[in-house]
């Protein structure tokens, strides 16, 4: 299925792009959809494409040798995935699937590249993203060396607020995604038992309200002090 242009217009990655070269590249793309919990690519696969998410969720996630999963980074709408390894199209070492219904476009990476020649300001877009990348990589392995578990979900929460939540009344926000425990649990590196004690003690508490695969942040700065007072 092609994609249209304006899906890509307002793309951070290719915004200095003019219109025809922006249109050459949406001809040559292909658009994929995915279902909830389908996989793009799975962990070790060479990457072929760049790929670029359009809409909904989509998380990298590596196994373990045990079999335990762990969430690298959950990206959302106009955010590439695995860009490096893409264009030098070398194995990733996880995979990609979607939280939710999600939609993928499929980029030629050799005219990727021949983007990144004719627009240099594409590249330090790229650097940008990946130096993003990066600096949460390194902020999580602190995390997990650092802090205490409860400290480590309230931070996955407030990452999530930044991508997909939607203020709604009195101060509320909704996480605008199907949100397991397991899901929260691999992405602050913790079980699922302790992920389902702590939102049952932050409902209690008034925190958070949690619905079925939903969750409705109800007071932000309570989360914001959790974190705080573990780091």
């Amino acid at each position: 299925m092609p994609i249209d242009v304006a899906m890509l217009q307002n793309n951070a990655l290719f915004k200095p792009l003019s219109v025809e070269a922006l249109q050459k590249l949406a001809d040559t793309a292909e658009a994929r959809s995915l279902e909830r919990g389908e996989f793009l690519f799975h962990q070790n696969a060479e990457q072929q494409s760049f790929w670029l998410v359009l809409k909904g969720v989509v998380r990298l996630v590596q196994m373990t040798t045990s079999g335990k999963s762990i969430t690298l980074h959950t990206a959302i709408g106009g955010e590439p995935l695995a860009i490096l390894f893409a264009l030098i199209g070398e194995p990733f070492s996880g995979g990609a699937e979607a939280i939710e219904d999600s939609e993928i476009a499929v980029l030629s990476t050799a005219l990727v590249w021949e983007l990144i020649e004719a627009y240099p300001v594409v590249t330090l877009n790229i650097l940008k993203m990946v130096a993003g990348r990066l600096r949460e990589a390194h902020n999580r392995i602190r995390e997990l060396s650092t802090e205490d578990v409860e400290c480590r979900i309230a931070r996955a929460v407030l990452r999530l607020i930044d991508k997909v939540g939607t203020p709604t009344k009195h101060g509320a926000v909704q996480l605008e995604m199907r949100l397991t425990r397991q899901d929260l649990a691999e992405m602050s590196g913790t079980t699922l038992e302790t992920v389902s004690r702590t939102l049952k003690a932050w409902e209690r508490m008034g925190i958070v309200q949690c619905h079925r695969e939903k969750l409705t942040v109800l007071h932000i700065a309570e989360v914001t002090r959790i974190v705080e007072a573990g780091g």
